[in-house]
């Protein structure tokens, strides 16, 4: 992050903020290294060079021509390396994760905790010893100049799925000062730390982020000499890290909060809501009555929901200052030692007692000086609380082995409870037990109907992935699905399939479940609207907790709480984590090691890209050269003159449109378009695909796309077209009245005209042979 390669002296020579009239003087060293860059940047490698610069060709070097200019030797390359400000700084750490080897402990050479040895030894090769002001938030906003950033940490294999025993952690700031369509992109990216190691950090997280916190202090509190082209002249630029964005997981590991246990929330903080399943071996998180009105009627509706009336407020948001209370006085220890994997045992309640519960440190992140006054600190990531929702409904409804939430233990669990009577397990005979099959699972006639939907959908080419390779007809599954799949799914096509797939009081609740995702994913969003999802949200989960066994999840509890966060922090496209996870994956890809071009492809390559080449060739010479060749080359490189040119496919605003041949045999569809008038021009269609369902004859459910990475600003104003109203209309409206008197009157837990399952297990259950259930256990 370091962007003046004169840090290093300013102690000696400290820098005053230059005037209107000195800074008028062009641009300062750091700026004149920049452009100096620029120039390398331009400068081709060779003549009739195209692709590459000699400042891209530092890495590209066997890539070239033996006459290609390129730096001399390492040492000038690195010298312009260092220029561009890619340099980097080496920090050594204990092996147990408690200390840097940094500052005041550069020179140690073993740990001030445990003692270990700084260097690494085996048997074969032992290596030597030695080294291989005040705050200005009231001026920061006034100045756009001043620099907003937002922080992603997420796990990273760096050898994919050829290792799974290691684990590197790539720290990466997001500047969220440049357009929306700009600030997310990878080229955007910066890398300010690599974590590298064979094993997560976890906790001890904290000790590797230091170098980073000391820099994000002195951006905020000194700021740092930057030139401003547009102007002409040098200014202090300050910089802010407003807000962290990770999976759930590295929020733990990050904010200090224990996301694991009965406190497993922590925007509801100490007052999450949570209960222990006997049978299950986990919590649950319901409740969800409390963030209604306090006068609406569910919170004295005993017999749909526990048994019990909900009186209770909802919680409210910790704020900075409520954390640094919390945390006052705990005192954590960073480092770990080394221990052996051993198989994890299934959760027993006296174990997870054990457990930290609430805070487990204050996170380093409170050194910032404005921390504690952020609204938002911690995103929760959207990109995982939904893969994990839909995962949840689709196994369940579908009654997917390993998957479903509705097994015996979760009956089990309802009867201990003493809740839901119609769908408790009864004995069969001395060895088996049967459960009545349930109103929120489908019967194999309404699981062909609502796969057969799935697997011939034909969404457009670049949209999303083939999703029907991952529908099984015969066995009546779904499986592999991605994140961006599950997207898909859970926000357009699952209210398409679901219709008629299950009862009416069931797909209701979960298509209004995909129509918040969808709205509160929208890239425009109002105040006012957030509001009505707030409301509308804590009535859908009700609905949920009414009809579903105990399957709420912390990830699908904390979907409670993402219209407040878009309300404090707007789009959630700036926020979550399919940016970070597409840039991995792109890592790994790259990794690849390239093949050898065979030369018939490259006899093809020549064919296909000589003319481009020569055109662009006989253009950029001079007028003194041209004059040189004679007419008939000159009117070679032009190229045909055609009057009109055909194209099998067209890219406007973002989306891809392609002809009906083109498609013809592909997964994919593209033709769809969507015009209101016959003549108009490529810029002003919209593209939308078609859904058959062969449940409605003649009919098809038009669905329209959105670009993923295009955002139309207007010159600042939105039309209708820019908000996304998925489902207008309610079965009643949940955020100003309460349901009809009627509303579950018919709402049976069991379907009694369906047969049920028999389970090859005897009742009463011995709860210790239960316990040894080998299921998966986790949540994300």
């Amino acid at each position: 992050m370091n962007e003046s390669g004169d840090n290093n002296n300013s102690s000696e020579q400290p820098e005053e903020v230059p005037n209107v009239q000195q800074s008028r003087q062009g641009p300062n060293q750091d700026a004149q290294r920049f452009y100096s860059l620029l120039k390398d940047a331009d400068q081709h490698l060779y003549e009739g060079c195209k692709n590459f610069s000699k400042l891209s060709a530092i890495i590209l070097k066997d890539m070239l021509p033996l006459d290609a200019k390129l730096p001399k030797d390492t040492y000038e390359a690195k010298k312009i390396i260092k220029d561009l400000g890619l340099g980097y700084e080496k920090i050594d750490a204990c092996i147990n994760d408690c200390m840097l080897f940094w500052k005041e402990n550069a020179n140690d050479e073993e740990c001030k905790v445990y003692h270990t040895s700084r260097w690494a030894t085996n048997e074969n090769d032992k290596k030597n010893s030695g080294n291989d002001k005040e705050n200005n938030g009231k001026d920061f906003s006034s100045d756009p100049r001043n620099v907003r950033l937002g922080l992603a940490v997420d796990r990273f294999n760096l050898f994919g799925n050829m290792s799974t025993s290691h684990s590197t952690w790539p720290v990466i700031l997001i500047p969220y000062n440049l357009p929306p369509w700009m600030c997310m992109k990878r080229s955007s990216f910066m890398l300010s730390l690599l974590i590298p190691g064979p094993s997560s950090p976890l906790n001890d997280i904290d000790v590797y982020l230091q170098p980073l916190i000391e820099e994000l202090k002195e951006l905020w509190d000194d700021g740092i000499s930057t030139y401003d082209v547009s102007s002409n002249e040098n200014f202090k630029m300050h910089a802010v890290l407003m807000w962290m964005i990770n999976d759930f997981p590295a929020y733990g590991d990050l904010s200090g909060w224990s996301t694991k246990g009965a406190f497993a929330c922590p925007s509801c903080n100490l007052n999450t809501r949570s209960q222990w399943l006997k049978y299950g071996g986990k919590y649950c998180y319901m409740g969800h009555r409390r963030f209604l009105e306090e006068d609406h009627r569910f919170r004295k509706d005993r017999n749909f929901f526990d048994g019990t009336d909900e009186m209770e407020k909802a919680p409210i948001i910790p704020s900075g200052i409520d954390i640094m209370v919390q945390t006052e006085g705990i005192n954590c220890i960073f480092g770990k030692k080394k221990t052996k994997v051993q198989k994890r045992k299934r959760k027993r309640k006296e174990d997870v007692d054990q457990e930290p519960k609430g805070w487990k440190k204050r996170s380093i992140f409170f050194e910032l000086p404005y921390w504690e006054n952020h609204m938002l600190r911690h995103n929760l990531d959207v990109m995982h609380i939904e893969k994990n929702v839909i995962d949840n409904v689709l196994g369940t409804v579908l009654e997917l082995p390993r998957k479903t939430k509705d097994n015996l233990k979760a009956r089990l669990d309802l009867k201990d409870m003493g809740i839901r009577h119609t769908l408790h397990p009864e004995k069969r005979g001395d060895d088996k037990t049967y459960m009545p099959r349930s109103c929120f699972t489908m019967v194999p006639k309404e699981k062909d109907s609502f796969l057969r939907v799935l697997k011939k959908i034909r969404v457009p080419d670049g949209y999303a992935s083939n999703i029907s390779r991952c529908i099984q007809r015969k066995q009546r599954k779904i499986f592999g699905l991605k994140s961006h799949d599950s997207h898909i799914i859970m926000q357009q096509l699952l209210p398409i399939a679901i219709r008629g797939a299950l009862p009416k009081k069931v797909s209701m609740a979960l298509i209004d479940l995909s129509c918040y995702f969808r709205e509160v994913c929208s890239k425009v969003l109002q105040v006012e609207d957030l509001e009505k999802l707030e409301s509308r949200i804590a009535m859908t989960l009700c609905e949920l907790e009414k009809i579903f066994p105990p399957f709420f999840t912390v990830l699908v509890h904390l979907v409670i709480h993402l219209a407040t966060e878009a309300k404090i922090a707007g789009p959630v496209h700036y926020r979550w984590m399919y940016p970070i996870e597409r840039l991995h994956k792109e890592r790994i890809k790259s990794r690849k090691r390239p093949r050898r071009v065979p030369e018939g492809v490259i006899n093809k390559i020549h064919i296909e890209e000589f003319c481009d080449w020569f055109r662009t060739y006989v253009v950029a010479m001079s007028n003194t050269e041209k004059v040189k060749l004679t007419n008939k080359v000159i009117w070679l490189a032009e190229g045909p003159n055609t009057e009109a040119r055909r194209m099998k496919r067209y890219v406007v605003n973002g989306t891809k449109f392609q002809t009906k041949d083109y498609e013809e045999n592909k997964k994919t569809q593209n033709s769809g378009r969507m015009t209101n008038d016959p003549f108009i021009l490529a810029s002003q269609t919209s593209q939308v695909y078609y859904v058959e369902d062969e449940r409605d004859k003649d009919w098809l459910v038009v669905d329209k796309t959105k670009p993923r990475d295009v955002f139309d600003v207007r010159n600042g104003n939105l039309s209708d077209n820019d908000v996304d109203i998925y489902c207008d209309n309610e079965p009643y409206d949940t955020v100003t009245e309460n349901p009809p008197n009627n509303v579950n009157d018919d709402l049976n837990w069991a379907r009694n005209n369906v047969d049920g399952t028999i389970v090859d297990t005897s009742l009463p259950l011995d709860e210790e042979n239960f316990m040894d259930d080998s299921e998966s256990e986790e949540d994300y």
